[in-house]
């Protein structure tokens, strides 16, 4: 990924998690050797603007707007709520069924809410499309258009 000099990236921590820490790019640093040329970025972070990192070395995902940034965040969130939601339903599986007029039963809604996926509403209300792209670093993108 190539950034300019100016720019600001958001780091989704991975050291200390769900932090997001703003940084901008200060520095490019360009190394030509016989092997071939390599580009270094150079950020500092917004709380402490007299430390310098190299962009390489930091623990953590690198993103250059807050949208997609936001997209990963509630993606991941949406997937860990369905998995515990799903291991409530499961569990409440142990319970020996019983029929009684004073029981509410089991609605619909109650079954949609374990197979409903968000991200098909998202789509079929917008009318868009997802693609997933695994960029140089290994970073999986995901790319909506519509």
């Amino acid at each position: 990924m190539t950034y300019k000099v100016g720019q600001i990236l958001y780091i989704l921590s991975k050291k200390n998690a769900g932090a997001i820490i703003p940084v901008q790019v200060v520095e490019q640093v360009t190394h030509k050797k016989m092997s071939g040329e390599e580009i270094a970025y150079i950020v500092t972070p917004f709380n402490d603007q007299t430390k310098e990192f190299e962009l390489s070395n930091i623990i953590g995902e690198i993103y250059s707007d807050l949208n997609s940034l936001r997209e990963t965040m509630l993606s991941r969130t949406t997937v860990t709520i369905d998995e515990v939601i799903l291991k409530a339903a499961e569990n409440a599986k142990n319970f020996k069924q019983q029929k009684s007029p004073d029981l509410p039963q089991e609605s619909k809604d109650d079954n949609d809410a374990l197979t409903h996926k968000p991200e098909e509403s998202h789509r079929q209300l917008y009318g868009e499309t997802q693609h997933s792209v695994k960029l140089p670093d290994g970073t999986v993108a995901h790319i909506r258009h519509g």
